[in-house]
């Protein structure tokens, strides 16, 4: 017999003065974010969690991702999947809501995020709890922990989830993505570091490993400067950027990069990462050409663009 489930992530510790995060959000593929239902946050409902956690979310957890769809039981083959290893539609879910937070960090960096995952066969039904799962969320950079999200923001990353949404397994901007929510829950900085520029190797590497620094560099500066002056100031900044990537790979001593340092190189290349997917996941014509064969073509020809 087919029942209703709901999956449900709180989200912990967010809260702003605009009153943006009280509205209720339709994402794509059923993901909702809005206020918690106060049913969630029962004894009841938590009851597989530990006690901290537990409180946690009781106290602090004022909205959350919900997304609900049909299933016969925990652990039930999603149909629709064509991977090479099955998957349930609860690992569906979990998915979707995933993409749906890193498409709000796209949007806008902040600390909305969740820890926890909770799979009910009963929708308001606390007793109807079938599993309580521990997760990797995502962790704000420290200069972005006090963001708040504005209804625009949150609209934006609507959009951005719904091209995410469509992307195809196997391309690019697919393993971008990924890599970018695990670089977004990575707490080491060298290990977050490093991930960030895989994602920008992805989407602006060049397949020939001759001066893969200027060109790389130059395949950033072009798309996301508007003008001469940005060009050459984003040139610039990538390749110094890049120099720490390096030095990162091969093992060569951090110890005298300054904390205030470290943070700092640490945003600039999330910048990056972020200002490009934006820019990408707002248009389709970029999402075909990065997650199409002539991508490299298409980043070279840019610099013989006219620039005004």
């Amino acid at each position: 017999m087919t029942d209703i489930w709901l999956t449900c992530a709180p989200i912990r510790d967010y809260w702003d003065q605009s009153g943006a995060s009280i509205h209720s959000f339709q994402f794509a593929n059923g993901v909702k974010l809005g206020s918690l239902p106060e049913w969630i946050k029962t004894e009841k409902a938590l009851k597989f969690l530990g006690w901290s956690r537990r409180e946690n979310i009781r106290k602090y957890a004022l909205i959350g991702f919900t997304v609900e769809y049909n299933a016969e039981s925990l652990g039930d083959p999603d149909p629709d999947w064509k991977g090479p290893k099955a998957r349930s539609k609860q690992e569906k879910a979990i998915e979707q809501i995933l993409l749906a937070n890193l498409s709000i960090w796209i949007a806008k960096p902040s600390k909305l995020s969740y820890d926890t995952i909770l799979h009910f066969d009963q929708p308001g039904n606390p007793e109807s709890i079938r599993q309580s799962i521990t997760t990797f969320g995502l962790i704000p950079h420290h200069f972005d922990a006090d963001t708040e999200l504005t209804v625009e923001d949150f609209n934006a990353a609507i959009a951005i989830h719904n091209s995410i949404c469509s992307l195809h397994r196997n391309g690019n901007l697919w393993t971008a993505s990924r890599l970018l929510w695990r670089a977004l829950s990575e707490r080491m900085w060298e290990a977050r570091f490093l991930l960030l520029w895989v994602v920008l190797e992805a989407l602006f590497g060049s397949s020939d490993p001759r001066e893969i620094t200027y060109r790389l560099s130059q395949h950033v500066a072009f798309f996301l400067g508007c003008n001469r002056k940005e060009i050459a100031q984003l040139f610039k900044k990538t390749k110094s950027l890049y120099s720490w990537r390096s030095k990162a790979v091969h093992g060569a001593r951090l110890t005298k990069l300054s904390e205030e340092k470290s943070a700092q190189i640490l945003h600039d290349v999330e910048k990056l990462a972020r200002e490009s997917m934006s820019k990408i996941f707002s248009d389709d014509k970029l999402i075909n050409k990065f997650d199409g064969k002539k991508r490299e073509e298409f980043l070279d020809d840019l610099t013989f663009a006219l620039i005004p």
